[in-house]
């Protein structure tokens, strides 16, 4: 994966996940819900950050080395 395909798709998923986020805070104001759906939601959003971290990581070793993915 090329690296500024990487920091694109990192960029989406945070805002997509930010909105989720500040949605899930607005609806679940008050309920015991709130904390759990908040953290979910976090957890949720580090499994493709992670992912696609590492992935743009690689490309940029590969790049480097002079060898093709």
């Amino acid at each position: 994966m090329k690296p500024k395909t990487a920091v694109l798709l990192i960029l989406s998923t945070s805002v997509f996940f930010a909105c989720a986020i500040i949605l899930a805070d607005t609806l679940l104001e008050g309920t015991k819900w709130n904390q759990i759906v908040m953290y979910s939601l976090i957890a949720l959003w580090w499994i493709p950050f992670v992912y696609l971290s590492v992935a743009s990581k690689r490309s940029k070793q590969t790049a480097f080395n002079g060898t093709a993915e």
